[in-house]
């Protein structure tokens, strides 16, 4: 089947996008669960791997602030246990950190996955494709 074929038979790629995301949000609920630890809220995942691979707190939040806050998205993480600190700029505590390790493996391991269906070439197309979905958002 070629690539015509595929779009032409399947939803749009803004729905395809949105459903593959939640792939990874699924495995990543699933091996928090299944680690004993406290489930990750809403956007949860991004702020505590961000933390953890030190992306500033404001750039992490960036546009999705008001979205993040309304989602009361930190109120959770600081109640879990996961973060600590002032709410504008909170550090992760030692069970962040564990949990984000779980996050970032989770993601990995279908990330592996994932390029081992597509290959390297495949694999390397759908990166060009996404950081130029992500480089027109930026450049708008």
């Amino acid at each position: 089947m070629d690539v015509d074929d595929l779009l032409k038979d399947l939803p749009g790629i803004a729905t395809l996008l949105r459903e593959a995301r939640g792939a990874y949000g699924g495995a990543i609920r699933d091996a928090v669960t299944q680690s004993g630890m406290q489930p990750l809220p809403t956007n949860g995942a991004l702020i505590v791997g961000g933390l953890h691979e030190g992306v500033p707190f404001a750039r992490l939040v960036g546009q999705r602030r008001q979205s993040i806050a309304k989602s009361e998205t930190i109120e959770k993480l600081f109640e879990a246990g996961y973060l600590t600190g002032a709410s504008d700029d909170p550090t992760l505590t030692e069970s962040g950190h564990d949990v984000a390790h779980v996050v970032m493996e989770s993601a990995s391991n279908l990330t592996k996955k994932l390029r081992t269906h597509l290959g390297d070439d495949g694999m390397e197309s759908f990166l060009v494709g996404l950081l130029y979905l992500i480089e027109a958002k930026e450049t708008k």
